[in-house]
């Protein structure tokens, strides 16, 4: 059995709802101009704040796909310069310039430092 406060409850949500819908009925039922500037009216004011978020959102989400497609593509170009005969030629002979194979009593392996993409 519903107690005092249960039923009084569920009366103010009962009749909110009747409002609601009588409030939904006759926006539908007047002239699209006058429902357009109600419309109007309410996105600048009560639904501000939540669509000024959604644009934020919206930026948010637009520059990180940016962000990502140039990470992209200076990976991608970092990937092609590593290949330019060029380089490839002067870097063989910049090691030969080293010797470092030589000067090291320990056998070792040569390795590159890759960037990683993210901030650390």
């Amino acid at each position: 059995m519903l107690s005092a406060s249960d039923r009084s409850y569920s009366r103010r949500d009962t009749a909110t709802l009747l409002v609601c819908v009588a409030l939904a009925l006759v926006v539908l039922l007047m002239p699209p101009a006058l429902g357009q500037g109600i419309a109007a009216s309410l996105r600048e004011t009560l639904l501000g704040p939540a669509l000024w978020l959604q644009a934020r959102a919206q930026e948010g989400r637009t520059s990180r796909a940016r962000f990502a497609a140039v990470a992209a593509e200076r990976d991608s170009a970092a990937m092609a310069a590593q290949f330019v005969p060029v380089l490839t030629a002067e870097n063989a002979r910049l090691r030969e310039l080293l010797a470092l194979g030589r000067r090291l009593a320990a056998g070792y392996v040569a390795a590159e430092v890759l960037h990683q993409s993210s901030v650390t």
